[in-house]
């Protein structure tokens, strides 16, 4: 099955103190189940317990949202086409693609929510003072061309601690500081299905409503050169 990936990348390596923080918070709102085996395989554990296997490695953990399973990887080791500590989200192929019988406004609303647990997920790390430097959205087939240094939405450690605006993916969450750079008001305008501010005055923006259901109304590449910014398949 196909899926999709979103990285929540942050600046520095988590503390143990952090970590503790994190789960215990997000334990308070979602249905988390943590574990150190994959994605596909979260167990029981203790969040002591869970932090001391992780810690400067990779952990796993699982949210059930609103009945999505959302499957997540905490990667201290950093991500080796970014160089940067990150939460991975794996986005299932049926969370984002238009069902057999379903119609469109059923489909639309099931894209919303996984879109609305993306931001939400966002601001739980803001309330916790642990922002996101970038967070963006990947499908598999973008994956080698974001750490090819020669492709034009390639993304780098450098950028992203510059406060740059790497390039335009399916989904992303835009910093404060590139939004007040910018103006609010370019993002809010731009020729995408989902745009909004958050409470942090970061922005999310999802450039369409589904990844590949056939209800396409937007692209990357309109977005793309609506910022100004270079785009390529």
């Amino acid at each position: 099955m196909d899926s999709y990936l979103v990285y929540y990348t942050f600046e520095k390596s988590w503390s143990s103190e952090e970590l503790e923080q994190l789960f215990s918070h997000l334990d308070a709102t979602y249905s988390v189940q943590l574990g150190s085996k994959g994605l596909d395989q979260p167990e029981s554990h203790d969040i002591d317990e869970y932090i001391g296997e992780i810690k400067g490695d990779l952990g796993y953990f699982r949210i059930d949202h609103g009945g999505n399973l959302f499957s997540m990887m905490f990667n201290d080791k950093m991500e080796p086409a970014v160089g940067l500590p990150n939460i991975m989200i794996r986005i299932q192929d049926h969370m984002v693609h238009r069902l057999e019988n379903e119609s469109e406004d059923e489909a639309v609303s099931r894209f919303n929510e996984v879109y609305s647990f993306l931001a939400d997920f966002y601001e739980k790390l803001v309330e916790i003072s642990c922002e996101p430097v970038y967070v963006y959205g990947l499908n598999f087939g973008e994956c080698d061309s974001v750490g090819d240094p020669d492709h034009t939405r390639h993304i780098s450690r450098d950028q992203l601690l510059a406060g740059e605006m790497p390039g335009i993916y399916w989904f992303q969450i835009v910093p404060p500081e590139i939004v007040k750079r910018m103006g609010v008001d370019q993002f809010l305008s731009a020729p995408a299905y989902r745009v909004e501010q958050l409470a942090d005055a970061a922005v999310f923006l999802a450039v369409d409503q589904g990844i590949n259901d056939g209800l396409f109304e937007h692209s990357t590449k309109d977005v793309s050169e609506y910022f100004g910014l270079e785009w390529e398949p």
